[in-house]
């Protein structure tokens, strides 16, 4: 079924994306079969702290300074691999940093947050950072090189390992510590046979490291930390702001409602959008700015598609979001299916335009992206601070945040499009 569907695409992004695709619909299939069990073994409470770690772990993932964003771009294998080699160095020597700051200073830095429930996991964040940030380094090359069955198989490999072994912990009464072991070891799955594939076929390279190199990878690619991992920090928090806000201000059976809306809603965008986005950045990577009616021409079969595709689950959810939560999850979710009602239009625009904002790489413009993500911060900011101080209840607040969001994405998209457009004149 798959070759046929490879075979109906003309155009070689569309089969390359269908590829990861098909690994991540069976690792996001994974998720919506287990998701019920988990939800039945652990409390929405367990649910809302595990929520608060991801989300802090989204926050404080930048510990590859976002030079891993540069190996589909750099034309030359020898200095790509030192920027890997580099890449690799950094997320070491950052996980280290910060466990060494959880051990000493976690306890009153949580507190000050009103996370304290937060110190017991505090050095489980490091750990999932460093394989999370391992992961992320030979997934671009993996990228990079067109190794996208691979890819596709380490998608896999994540979605059953990261279920399986957090229903193995629930049932062992694991806790709350169970559902973060499942997501460390779920995003560890598929580093080996990543690192094994360098190994095999560019073995040559290892001994072209040079400091020299590196070097010269940490001033040609210096934008990368100086403006695209602040944005990456401001999307992350931008993202991560909701779970922690409602867990501060409404409690954390708040946010356990919200996270699971959040990420059953979201399962659309995992299995195409980040797909399409990954391959979009890696083929227009290829082309190169210099050919912006290419660009435009894979941009616009890409926006064609996912604006079909975004509105079957938008509908569906619109319609009958509360009573497909309560009979999936069971009665005591259908605030989760009040929440998915409500965050619908977002998961939509961000399905549908998300993707392109990754042309503002393959364009070199990384000052601009910083910009449309301090724009994207203020506005969740501002959403979250009214509500706030006017005392907005759960649902008011989450309606508003979907709203500025839903906007934000449509302002890349166009900012996307401009660009391209200049370009091309």
């Amino acid at each position: 079924m798959l070759n046929k569907l490879l075979k109906s695409f003309k155009h070689k992004i569309i089969k390359n994306a269908v590829m990861v695709i098909s690994g991540n619909v069976f690792a996001q299939f994974l998720n919506i079969i287990f998701t019920p069990v988990l939800i039945r073994i652990f409390t929405p409470d367990e649910y809302g702290l595990y929520s608060v770690y991801v989300s802090i772990l989204g926050v404080l993932s930048i510990g590859t300074f976002r030079y891993e964003l540069a190996l589909p771009i750099e034309k030359d294998d020898k200095k790509a691999f030192n920027i890997l080699i580099l890449s690799l160095g950094l997320i070491t020597i950052y996980s280290v940093f910060l466990c060494l700051l959880f051990l000493i200073f976690g306890k009153p830095l949580f507190a000050l947050f009103q996370f304290e429930e937060v110190t017991e996991i505090s050095l489980l964040i490091p750990i999932g950072i460093f394989f999370s940030g391992i992961y992320a380094i030979l997934n671009r090359w993996a990228y990079r090189n067109g190794e996208y069955q691979k890819i596709s198989r380490t998608l896999m490999r994540q979605g059953l390992f990261s279920n399986l072994s957090k229903i193995l912990a629930g049932l062992l009464n694991f806790g709350v510590i169970g559902l973060i072991i499942g997501h460390i070891i779920g995003t560890s799955a598929g580093i080996i046979t990543l690192a094994k594939s360098i190994i095999e076929k560019r073995r040559d390279l290892v001994k072209q490291v040079e400091l020299k190199l590196i070097i010269w990878s940490l001033r040609r690619y210096k934008d990368f930390p100086l403006f695209n991992m602040p944005s990456a920090l401001l999307i992350s928090s931008g993202s991560s702001m909701p779970v922690m806000f409602l867990t501060a201000y409404y409690g954390s059976h708040i946010s356990g409602y919200f996270a699971l809306a959040y990420t059953i809603v979201k399962l659309p965008m995992n299995i195409i959008g980040n797909a399409l986005g990954d391959v979009l950045l890696a083929e227009s990577g290829r082309i190169g700015k210099n050919e912006p009616h290419r660009l435009m021409q894979l941009s616009n079969q890409i926006f064609r598609k996912l604006l079909f595709l975004g509105m079957i689950p938008l509908l569906i959810l619109v319609c009958f979001g509360p009573d497909l939560f309560a009979f999936v999850f069971g009665s005591d979710w259908r605030t989760s299916g009040e929440f998915s009602r409500i965050i619908a239009l977002m998961i939509f625009c961000m399905l549908v335009f998300s993707p392109f904002g990754k042309l503002l790489i393959v364009l070199e413009k990384q000052k601009l992206s910083f910009l449309l993500d301090v724009i994207r911060t203020l506005m969740v900011a501002g959403v979250f601070l009214i509500a706030f101080l006017f005392e907005l209840d759960s649902f008011i607040a989450i309606s508003l945040y979907s709203l500025v969001m839903s906007i934000y994405f449509f302002m890349m998209f166009l900012m996307s499009y401009i660009l391209i457009r200049k370009e091309m004149r």
